[in-house]
């Protein structure tokens, strides 16, 4: 297992796999990724997403990381990747 930023070449099969993972159809995303896009990958294939945004806290003069979107392909679901890609 690897996690990693998933790269503008992958972001087609992200789509496809968040896609999966809700039941959406396939639309065409225009809005500007405001963080990390992370990927868990076994093989090489990716299995996972996990989005992650940060915004920043006026009140604490900080930035927070806020968890978007997270899925795991139905057929990798639990074997405790969910927590590995979390960890």
């Amino acid at each position: 297992m690897e996690v990693r930023i998933i790269n503008n070449n992958e972001y087609e099969i992200a789509k496809e796999l968040f896609c999966e993972c809700f039941n959406k159809k396939h639309k065409e995303i225009t809005i500007p990724l405001l963080g990390d896009l992370l990927g868990l990958y076994s093989n090489n294939i990716l299995i996972g997403i996990c989005q992650i945004d940060y915004l920043n806290n006026l009140f604490e003069n900080k930035k927070q990381a806020i968890i978007n979107n997270f899925c795991i392909k139905n057929e990798y679901r639990n074997q405790g990747l969910g927590n590995y890609l979390l960890n």
